[in-house]
């Protein structure tokens, strides 16, 4: 079965093999996946405290990146939003730093719920 897509020619698509191939827009899909997209806010919160975290433990980039055997634009990346972190992969940063991913949950949500009210 084929389908006749009109698609202007101003717009770049992508087509994604799958067994329902469907088009997305070009540079939908990052290279870790699909760019989801939460709360601004929240997200926000979340890339502060893992600056945060870090200069608090008083490491670099680049001494992170060094503890966590990536490079130090992985971090760079993290810190941006522009690569998004796994459970494991805090995990792992939590321990760098000398906190606990609780008390990182902890401090994401005292600051989700301040930013919520303002």
């Amino acid at each position: 079965m084929f389908l006749s897509l009109r698609i202007p020619e101003h717009q770049q698509y992508a087509i994604i093999a799958s067994p329902s191939s469907f088009l997305y827009p070009r540079d939908f899909m990052g290279k870790s996946g699909p760019r989801l997209r939460g709360s601004g806010k929240r997200q926000h919160v979340l890339l502060y405290l893992l600056r945060a975290v870090r200069e608090e433990a008083g490491l670099s980039q680049k001494e992170l990146a060094v503890a966590l055997g990536v490079g130090q634009t992985i971090v760079s990346k993290y810190e941006h939003g522009i690569r998004r972190l796994d459970l494991l992969e805090l995990e792992a940063i939590c321990s760098i730093v000398g906190i606990t991913l609780e008390e990182f949950v902890r401090r994401y949500r005292i600051n989700t719920e301040k930013t919520a009210s303002t």
